[in-house]
């Protein structure tokens, strides 16, 4: 199956190879369910279907589809001979390790400077992280762009609010920062960006190094208040997953705020991510997930097929 993992920031194709060495090709049955429910008619409708007598295997490929970040998606391909043999295969949601070191094969559409690629990798390596976990939270951010303003007039590459910058800054007093800044608004901050007014001498998320060392460090406050014994035991205990769960914690703990998403986690347990104030941040989390898990793998070839 290529992509190996669901993609949720945006839409991209899907071929499932299905290949039987023994079986009648021309007689067989194959069904798609979506969340339980047999969706084979509509997905084959979409679908460009091909043979390969010579491999013995059939090719489904569905130019666009589309899985929208909030949702769930669990989504099963399931073929049966006319022998009875069966053979399925699951798409699997994304998944990305925060610690686990992985290189960026590619950065899909996004064409960023090498040097903002390079920088993230050599800095998410140095703080601990992965580089393709920092790299998909930059893409979700600020789509690599050095001077973007949010509504909320976060900053630069990372988006560092000025609430995260306040801690920032006890480490790195040194750091130019633009006067009264936050208490402007944020079309007057817009407007001063793109006139050059603000820019990476006077204000340093606005420095493409400084934004991704800012955000790295930031990430690493995050990381250090959920890797407490206390926090670590309470992952343990509600997750298979601990490391992913952490992940999860972690980027949603850089969109909507520590306490915020410590309180969902103490109220809801594993239900932790659905809750009515983390709205916006699942499917921040679930965009960031998708980047990275898509960041890290090489680009369409055999070897990444998933046969059912």
């Amino acid at each position: 199956m290529t992509p190996e993992n669901q993609v949720l920031h945006g839409p991209a194709p899907l071929r499932v190879t299905v290949r039987d060495p023994v079986g009648d090709l021309d007689q067989f049955r194959f069904t798609v369910r979506y969340n339980g429910l047999d969706v084979t008619r509509s997905f084959l409708r979409q679908c460009r279907i091909s043979q390969k007598w010579s491999e013995r295997s059939i090719v489904y490929e569905n130019r666009v589809v589309r899985l929208p970040a909030d949702g769930e998606h669990v989504i099963d391909f399931v073929y049966r001979s006319v022998s009875g043999e069966i053979g399925q295969a699951r798409y699997a949601p994304p998944v990305c390790y925060p610690f686990r070191p992985r290189a960026v094969a590619h950065t899909g559409d996004f064409r960023p400077s090498p040097s903002i690629v390079r920088a993230i990798d050599s800095i998410a390596r140095e703080e601990g992280f992965n580089p393709a976990f920092f790299t998909g939270l930059v893409a979700q951010e600020s789509r690599f762009v050095p001077t973007a303003v949010s509504w909320a007039k976060a900053l630069g590459l990372s988006q560092v609010t000025s609430s995260a910058e306040k801690e920032i800054a006890a480490q790195f007093a040194e750091w130019p920062r633009y006067p009264e800044l936050e208490r402007m608004p944020v079309e007057l901050v817009r407007l001063l960006v793109r006139a050059g007014k603000i820019n990476a001498s006077n204000e340093w998320r606005l420095d493409p190094r400084r934004s991704i060392r800012g955000g790295v460090v930031f990430t690493r406050m995050l990381a250090e208040r959920w890797s407490t014994p206390q926090q670590l035991e309470r992952l343990r205990q509600l997750f298979a997953d601990p490391e992913v769960e952490q992940a999860k914690l972690l980027l949603a703990s850089y969109h909507s705020g520590y306490s915020r998403v410590l309180s969902a986690l103490q109220a809801r347990g594993t239900d932790w991510l659905r809750a009515p104030e983390l709205q916006e941040a699942r499917r921040y989390v679930n965009r960031v997930f998708s980047y990275c898990s898509f960041f890290e793998k090489p680009g369409e070839t055999p070897s990444e097929e998933q046969n059912v």
